[in-house]
């Protein structure tokens, strides 16, 4: 038993210290510039793994000039906004227009299937009193109520001779509208045109990103399908999901993006009334997988998954000749103060561009990045929250391994326990 028990005491021991040594470590990802025949500007253009490997949004980068004496060189990264809103204006085509005293029937088809919560319709008449009805339909067969029977809103035209009815309902992306107009004066009216204004997203560039062969696991129990990307190599900041689905059927099924390591979810629906198309602002994905609800029914045929990241770049004055560095990862560094930044604005956007070459990965222990940034300390907040976490991944390994050394020692009293009888 004092053998067991010297075991455990040394196994215990390796677990916390392999553990506080791999807390420990950091990840420092460099490249090396591609060289300039000419000295200039230039947009650098950042490799996925440089920008999933930053720890404190670009804070940690650095470019270094390594002819000669290791230098830091000045930079700015571009400011790209993945994503802006835009609103637009969509016409719809007005169908099966029907006309009677004090009543107006029609129809609009949303072929995009946008979703839609009201609807601006302008009318040949004003000074009226207007109730609507809304219906809606996926198949142009089986309608639902949407609107019941209630007074709209309108505006004038300039000219008075317009009116423009202001009709609200439940949002949905039905392929079929049917609204009904009823005025109180018993007056037929022309229907001049339908349209709605909605807001939309522009997004930035994209560039399409390995995510390896996924797999995909149906966990019966749970009614779900649980799908991975265990040949995807380095980390990533995805911004777009595309999938592609061989399934005949109607499906709408509840689906959430998990990445375990940055403890991040992201709720999204796969539906066969929509585009296949997830978009993400900067979801980091380590070690993610993808968890879509099946409820009752049978799992959907997922044939591939495509991910996309947005690209980003980092601008700098390069000598031609001269050789550069580019890193990123190091906790201990601070944010950069370049006289760059005061003259951004001012630099042209269509520089020439050029790539990262030659990515690396390696280990950094703290205490050699702090002996390297002994002039930027980390905050004691920052210390702290990072100690805290250490501590807390340890005590649950001690407190695991003291379990397994009970149930050890219960095992063999049961063994002494059944031999002496």
């Amino acid at each position: 038993m004092n053998t067991i028990l010297r075991y455990y005491i040394l196994t215990l021991s390796l677990l916390v210290a392999n553990t506080w040594l791999a807390k420990a470590q950091h990840t420092i990802w460099s490249a090396e510039l591609a060289p300039v025949t000419e000295s200039g500007y230039y947009n650098i253009a950042l490799a996925q793994p440089l920008i999933s490997g930053t720890q404190n949004d670009y804070a940690d980068m650095r470019i270094y000039n390594t002819s000669g004496t290791k230098t830091e060189t000045p930079f700015f990264i571009r400011a790209i906004t993945p994503t802006t809103e835009e609103t637009k204006l969509i016409d719809y085509p007005i169908q099966s227009i029907t006309k009677e005293k004090g009543l107006n029937r029609f129809k609009i088809e949303n072929n995009t299937l946008q979703n839609i919560k009201d609807l601006y319709v302008t009318v040949n008449r004003t000074e009226l009193n207007i109730s609507a009805i809304v219906r809606a339909s996926h198949d142009n067969k089986t309608w639902f109520n949407i609107k019941p029977k209630s007074p709209v809103n309108y505006y004038d035209a300039k000219d008075r001779t317009q009116a423009t009815l202001f009709i609200q309902f439940a949002l949905g992306n039905y392929k079929y509208y049917e609204i009904e107009l009823y005025n109180d004066n018993k007056e037929t009216l022309d229907i001049l045109k339908v349209n709605t204004v909605i807001s939309t997203q522009v997004y930035g560039q994209f560039e399409e990103v390995s995510l390896g062969k996924f797999k995909a696991t149906t966990d019966q129990k749970n009614r779900n399908t649980v799908i991975t990307f265990p040949q995807q190599r380095t980390p990533l900041i995805l911004s777009k999901l595309i999938f592609s689905i061989d399934t005949k059927m109607e499906y709408h099924r509840n689906a959430t993006l998990i990445d375990s390591i940055k403890n991040v979810s992201k709720h999204f629906t796969l539906t066969s009334n929509q585009e296949k198309t997830l978009i993400l602002n900067s979801f980091p994905n380590y070690n993610a997988a993808i968890v879509i609800s099946n409820a009752d029914n049978p799992p959907l045929q997922i044939t591939e998954i495509k991910g996309f990241a947005i690209k980003r770049y980092a601008c700098a004055y390069l000598e031609a000749g001269t050789t550069y560095s580019l890193s990123v990862g190091d906790p201990a560094l601070k944010k950069p103060n370049y006289d760059i930044i005061y003259f951004k604005d001012k630099i042209q956007d269509d520089l020439p561009t050029i790539e990262t070459l030659n990515i690396t990965k390696t280990s950094l222990s703290p205490a050699v990045s702090k002996a390297n940034n002994t002039d930027k300390p980390k905050s004691n907040k920052e210390e702290t929250k990072q100690d805290k976490e250490s501590l807390q991944n340890i005590l649950w390994i001690v407190l695991i391994v003291i379990g397994l050394f009970i149930a050890l020692l219960c095992y063999k009293s049961f063994q002494k326990m059944e031999k002496d009888q």
